[in-house]
């Protein structure tokens, strides 16, 4: 995981490979810094063949007349998702009734004081341990969440943005629209348009 923005170079000893990406996006500068201070640049025992397919998904998506961004998006975040799996499994340990509550109960409202309640610690002291483990805070990681299951609602079934809206845990579509564009630069409508 390198900054583009600070000069480097890259190589190996033996014969090699490198496939790489560039990615941007609001949550994008943390979730490195994330990575990179829990692994530094290097890997090790991770499932390389699993990232050679996401790759190769991206590059043949990419090259069709037609760039089907949600498909991408989606290999994308397999891929951070496989660089961060050891660390997420160690550092959210604490985190984990709060996060596994979450992924069961977004399409509900959540306070901070139920989540706090689950992981046994105070708010603030939940709010500052998604700070330093996840560099978000508990509403940002579920705002993120539900903006992740819409996504997957936008592009896999024909419910109205309003429903999708509604099955996501947004208390209104207007709300929903911002968040998402916010977000993703583009409105739930474009975004589907896209990966149509």
């Amino acid at each position: 995981m390198l900054d583009c923005h600070e000069p480097h170079i890259y190589g190996c000893n033996d014969s090699g490979e490198f496939l790489w990406f560039h990615f941007n996006g609001v949550a994008a500068r943390p979730y490195v810094e994330h990575l990179y201070e829990k692994n530094g640049i290097h890997y090790r025992g991770i499932n390389t063949e699993k990232l050679r397919l996401r790759f190769q998904e991206i590059i043949s998506a990419a090259a069709k007349p037609v760039v089907n961004e949600p498909g991408i998006s989606h290999n994308i975040d397999g891929i951070l998702t496989v660089l961060a799996a050891e660390t997420v499994v160690t550092v959210n340990e604490f985190l984990r009734p709060t996060l596994e509550y979450i992924a069961k109960h977004f399409d509900e409202p959540i306070s901070i004081e139920e989540l706090a309640a689950l992981s046994l610690m105070s708010p603030s002291n939940l709010i500052r341990y998604f700070r330093r483990c996840l560099d978000v805070t508990p509403h940002e990681y579920l705002l993120l969440y539900r903006l992740k299951q819409s996504k997957r609602l936008l592009v896999s079934t024909t419910e109205s943005i309003e429903r999708i809206a509604e099955l996501c845990g947004f208390n209104s579509a207007s709300h929903f629209a911002r968040a998402f564009k916010k977000e993703n630069l583009m409105t739930p409508k474009e975004f589907r348009s896209i990966g149509i």
